[in-house]
């Protein structure tokens, strides 16, 4: 990402377009998914989002060479935090079971 700001190859991209796996958008489980519109060079480029929060209605996208592989900033997680998620539950499950014999 540094690399493309440094080569002020940063677009704001136009959501076009947006739905959910599910009707109800009540799922925590829905996907969504949506089309952003940009240009770049007077050429307009499809961005397809995939995630289970809301789709903005605009995006920063970052490209290196090709507009048409354009991305986003991704936030990086903890590898604790990840952890953490796995072996709470495993430890609380061992707990029960010694505990239930």
């Amino acid at each position: 990402m540094e690399q493309a700001e440094a080569l002020g190859h940063v677009v704001r991209a136009k959501r076009i377009q947006a739905w959910d796996d599910y009707l109800t958008r009540t799922s925590t489980s829905s996907y969504v998914h949506a089309t952003y519109l940009y240009e770049v060079d007077g050429k307009e480029y499809r961005y397809n989002y995939l995630k289970r929060a809301a789709a903005p209605l605009t995006l920063t996208l970052y490209y290196i060479h090709n507009p048409k592989r354009a991305f986003m900033k991704e936030e990086k997680t903890s590898l604790f935090l990840g952890l953490l998620l796995y072996l709470v539950p495993i430890a609380a499950g061992v707990g029960v079971m010694l505990f239930l014999g």
